[in-house]
């Protein structure tokens, strides 16, 4: 997972950024190319990090782990979906919660 997102947008007037893992995909799977890179966080009012296949944690980047703990650090809520728990979890983010 790099530090990507697929769509920054407004949501009932907060900013909303996705985070996806952009790892090789499958045979046959579409691949979705990144928007934008991110570096600052504060750039949202929510980071959603959107899991796909377990077997590709590997992958997540160590610049998305700075990315998320610095969010965290922050203040930023943060949002795992699906296997995006686990980055978070992974992260250390959810340690003690």
């Amino acid at each position: 997972m790099n530090l990507i997102t697929a769509n920054k947008s407004t949501v009932c007037g907060k900013s909303l950024a996705l985070l996806w893992n952009r790892s090789p995909p499958a045979v046959g799977s579409p691949s979705i190319p990144p928007w934008e890179v991110y570096g600052d966080p504060t750039e949202f009012d929510y980071i959603v990090v959107v899991g796909g296949q377990t077997e590709l944690i590997r992958f997540v980047s160590k610049q998305t782990y700075e990315f998320l703990r610095k969010a965290e650090e922050l203040r930023i809520p943060l949002v795992g979906l699906c296997v995006g728990v686990f980055v978070l979890a992974d992260a250390g983010i959810l340690t003690n919660q």
